[in-house]
Parts: structure tokens; C-alpha cells; sequence
């Protein structure tokens, strides 16, 4: 197996069902994209009714449906023109797969944006909400559910669309789920969120998505933070899922640990009751966004694509998508980073490590260390010229990667 996974596919499998998005998309079209949250289509089962709201608005349903506690009755004073059966409090996504209005869905201020980018992008998708404890959680899901599934989980104060250009170069032959963790992205908030939160929202979005119902396992792909949840699923659930595949999850030696705490520190400003910052215009809000840990990206569009969708516009400007909330903390931390080598190696169930050669969070002596510590069971793959973004580094080689693990997965 580590030798059919150490080998990269030349190209990602180009998905059948690509919609082509022509590619002379001139500076004239460009000029024509604005910069603000765009509407969305959404059904409300059991009546289907499709309504367009944005993240606010849809959020705001969840509220207003939580607050009737009698099924069966109709809330007609919701801001949209449709009726609400309020027995269902799920909100998902309508039955067919729309390709996205790369107009709104691409930045005006993108830098130029290949072929290969675009024509990802078109790729038809289904957007909605799951409720997992009375907190909306958004996602994305591409391909065939009755194909293998995957279950993708982003990183730290980011969000789905790291990987809406991936996943659709796998969507001809698997069916993929991204969702925005609570607190991030067009997700809802919580008022706090331990493991047990984060793992209850990913078997509730891989249940009401249709994952498990599948006869295949689904496969979860978690970047960073979001293999930390990976490995709570894999803890206390494993049987439910064929593999978890942790991309770039900071794992270091101890003594390694410590150097990198005094010359970096964690993302954001780490305060749970420091309100976002509201900037004037989206230009000022832009110019402070950054990766975290700070690094270059090879491919400058996906920075400025990654860049736009973390932010909202507000009343008084702009400000970031994802809620302060989140930097409360119910464990250690320390502690946890300390573990993260021996915990990886003897995460029950099957796991997959993928990770960026030039990362500053995990690397060849990283992947040397968890070997030490156990792990020498587990394959893993380097990807050159890459850091710990991996997705924004080498968005083909990566997905190509993707591939190969999962086509293992599937025999």
C-alpha cells in the first residue's frame, strides 16, 4: 500500500460532468463581479420549498423555527416569500447540483485564474445547512451520492471552500461533503465547542448528507485543526468510517515544539471577547488577512479566493467570517501538541498521512517522529514544494494524491 500511495497521478482525473466555463474570461467580466455575499438557493424539507437567503438570513431560520416547539404549524413572518413547515428543522440543499456563478464566486481582485481553476469551480454543487444541535452548519457537496463518500474538514478559522476547487477533480467517481465548522465560515455559532461538539456536527452533517447510508464507508480528508476532529472520530468511532487522512496536522518533536512556540505564535487574537475588527472597505479587510503560519502561496488567485470568502460584509464595512467564540478553549493545548505524535500512532482504524515537505507544522522529521513513536504502520506522503497550505501550494498534486489514497480505499 505505501508504495501505490507514494506514487502521484500525473493529473487529477478530470469529472465528466464538467461543466465548461469558457476560457477567455476577460478583465470586462472581471469588472463586473462585486465583492459581497451572494444569494443562495435552498430547500426546507418537507414541502421543498426553495427560497434565496444569504448566510444571515438562513441562519436566522434556524432561530425562528428552534423558538415554535409545536410541529405541523406554518411561521409565514419570516423575510422571504415562502412558507416554513417548522416540524423540520433541518434546512438542506435543493435536489440538483448548480454549477456556481464564477462572477460572484471568483473575486474582482483575483490575480489571473487558470482554466483548470475555473472549470473546478463550475463543477455543479449542492449548497445547504444540516441543524446539529440547533446550529446551522453550512456545506458543500459534489458527485454521486451513491458513489464512495468523502468527508472533508477544513482548518482553523478557515472554511469549506478550501477545498471547493479540490473536490470537484474527484467528483466523477467519489461523492464529497464540505462543511464550515461551527464558528467559522457560513456556519452558526456556539456559545463553546469541545470535542464532543465537533464530533457530533460531523456524524450529524455525515448523516443527514447521506454518507453513511452509503455501502461504502466514507473516507474523512481533515486538513490541520480539522484532522484533530478526525481523530476524535476515529477514537470514539472508527467503524463508522474506511480511513481518515490528516493533512499537515502540526505534530513536532517536543523540543521542536517548544523553539517553534517562541518564534510563532497561534493565529488570531486569541481572545474569545475581542469582537472582530470592522474595516471600511473590502481593499483595508484584505490587507490584513494572512495564513497562519504566515507563508507565500505558489498560486497567488487562490490566495486572493481564499482571502474573499473569509470575509462578510457588515453594516459598517467588512469584517471576518469566523466568531471569536472559537478561541475558547476547553483543553489544553500544550498538552495536546505535546501528545499529537503518539496519539496519531495508535489512532485505532485505518489513517493516511499527507503533508507538505516545506511545512513549518509537519515535515520528514515530523513524519520520522510519529514512526518512533509507533506509527511505522501508517503510510505517508510527502508533496514537494509545498507548506502547510497545501491545497493553495499544490492544488493538483495534492488532489492527485487524494486520488491515489482513496482508489485504495476503494479496493
Amino acid at each position: 500500500m505505501n508504495s501505490s500511495c507514494a506514487k502521484l497521478d500525473r493529473l487529477a482525473r478530470e469529472s465528466t460532468n464538467m461543466r465548461k466555463y469558457r476560457s477567455s474570461h476577460n478583465a470586462t467580466e472581471r469588472q463586473r463581479r462585486i465583492p459581497a455575499p451572494h444569494p443562495r438557493q435552498f430547500s426546507v424539507y418537507p414541502v421543498r420549498l426553495s427560497f434565496t437567503a444569504d448566510r444571515d438570513t438562513a441562519c436566522k431560520t434556524f432561530q425562528v423555527i428552534g423558538s415554535y416547539p409545536h410541529s405541523g404549524q406554518w411561521f409565514t413572518g419570516f423575510p422571504v416569500n415562502c412558507r416554513i413547515c417548522i416540524s423540520e428543522l433541518c434546512l438542506m440543499d435543493a435536489s440538483n447540483a448548480l454549477p456556481c456563478d464564477l462572477s460572484v464566486e471568483i473575486p474582482v481582485d483575483s490575480a489571473e485564474t487558470p482554466a483548470w481553476f475555473e472549470e473546478a469551480l463550475a463543477v455543479p454543487r449542492r449548497e445547504g445547512f444540516v441543524d446539529s444541535g440547533g446550529c446551522p452548519i453550512h456545506y458543500f457537496s459534489w458527485g454521486d451520492p451513491s458513489n464512495p463518500g468523502v468527508l472533508l474538514l477544513h482548518g482553523f478559522l478557515a472554511h469549506a471552500r478550501c477545498f471547493a476547487f479540490i473536490a470537484p477533480l474527484l467528483a466523477n467517481d467519489y461523492y464529497l461533503v464540505a462543511y464550515d465548522h461551527s464558528g467559522m465560515g457560513d456556519s452558526g455559532v456556539r456559545e463553546s465547542y469541545p470535542d464532543e461538539i465537533r464530533l457530533q456536527e460531523l456524524m450529524d452533517v455525515a448523516a443527514a448528507t447521506g454518507l453513511l447510508d452509503n455501502d461504502h464507508k466514507p473516507t474523512i480528508v481533515a486538513h490541520s485543526y480539522g484532522g484533530s476532529i478526525g481523530l476524535v472520530a476515529m477514537e470514539q468511532c472508527h467503524e463508522r468510517f474506511s480511513r481518515l487522512v490528516i493533512c499537515d496536522l502540526m505534530t513536532l518533536r517536543p523540543e521542536r515544539l517548544a523553539a517553534h512556540a517562541k518564534e510563532s505564535g497561534p493565529p488570531g487574537s486569541q481572545d474569545p471577547k475581542r469582537e472582530n475588527r470592522i474595516y471600511p472597505d473590502y481593499d483595508t479587510a484584505k490587507a490584513r488577512f494572512v495564513l497562519s503560519p504566515p507563508q507565500r502561496v505558489n498560486e497567488p488567485y487562490l490566495f486572493d479566493y481564499m482571502a474573499f470568502h473569509s470575509l462578510k460584509r457588515v453594516q459598517d464595512g467588512w469584517s471576518w467570517k469566523f466568531h471569536p467564540s472559537v478561541f475558547e478553549r476547553s483543553v489544553d493545548i500544550h498538552e495536546r501538541l505535546l501528545a499529537q505524535g503518539k496519539r496519531i500512532a495508535n489512532a485505532p482504524g485505518c489513517v493516511v498521512i499527507v503533508y507538505g515537505q516545506q511545512s513549518a507544522l509537519f515535515d520528514d522529521d515530523s513524519a520520522d517522529y510519529i514512526r518512533e513513536c509507533g506509527g511505522e504502520h501508517i503510510p505517508m506522503i510527502g508533496i514537494a514544494n509545498a507548506r502547510h497550505h497545501l491545497m493553495l501550494d499544490q492544488p493538483v498534486a495534492f488532489s492527485s494524491v487524494l486520488n491515489t489514497v482513496l482508489q485504495v480505499t476503494k479496493r
